[in-house]
């Protein structure tokens, strides 16, 4: 792992804080665990963090791409890990300002990549709607190009309720009780319109 990952007191609370696309600037946290860290490209870890709340409401599992003192999940290098069929190593890449839950990319003349900030255990409603409108011929919809997806323990990812009801049955039940992993969204590339 390069440098210190975000910690639950000082720094790395604060910098998760401080990122709008963090989500929870009205909550105090507890505790910032790193589930997950992979060295992906030179200097720079892939990092799934949990994080708890004071409050006792549910985890939040998130995904950086730290350098050792921030996230740079706007470098070339990472964009082309995520999504290597864009061959976007070279290409330029800017980050649009006012993010929300994720982190808009604008690579190259004509692409937008998406890096999703909050992992579930489900598909992300954005990437899965997009795609499902696009490969039923509606073309209003910016052309899907990629998909980045990671196998990662999505069991847990789920809030304890959830874990709770899926193991008593379903389909969801026979995978949390057998700790599969599964395919987890981290980003998409489409067209712009």
């Amino acid at each position: 792992m390069t440098g210190r990952a975000p910690e639950a007191t000082g720094p790395g609370a604060e910098y998760l804080a401080g990122q709008r696309w963090f989500g929870a600037a009205d909550r105090r946290v507890r505790s910032v665990v790193v589930e997950c860290a992979e060295n992906v490209v030179p200097g720079v870890d892939w990092l799934v963090l949990a994080v708890a709340f004071e409050d006792g409401g549910p985890l939040a599992h998130l995904q950086l791409f730290w350098d050792g003192s921030r996230d740079v999940a706007a470098r070339p290098d990472v964009v082309a890990w995520l999504l290597p069929s864009l061959g976007a190593a070279s290409a330029p890449v800017a980050a649009l300002p006012g993010e929300q839950s994720n982190t808009s990319l604008v690579v190259g003349q004509d692409l937008i990549v998406k890096v999703f900030r909050r992992l579930t255990a489900e598909r992300n409603p954005d990437a899965e709607a997009v795609r499902q409108l696009w490969e039923a011929g509606f073309r209003a919809v910016p052309e899907p190009l990629a998909e980045s997806t990671r196998r990662i323990d999505v069991e847990s990812l789920r809030p304890p309720a959830a874990s709770a009801a899926g193991a008593a049955g379903g389909a969801a039940g026979a995978a949390a009780a057998d700790g599969a992993a599964g395919e987890v969204d981290l980003a998409v590339a489409r067209r712009f319109l």
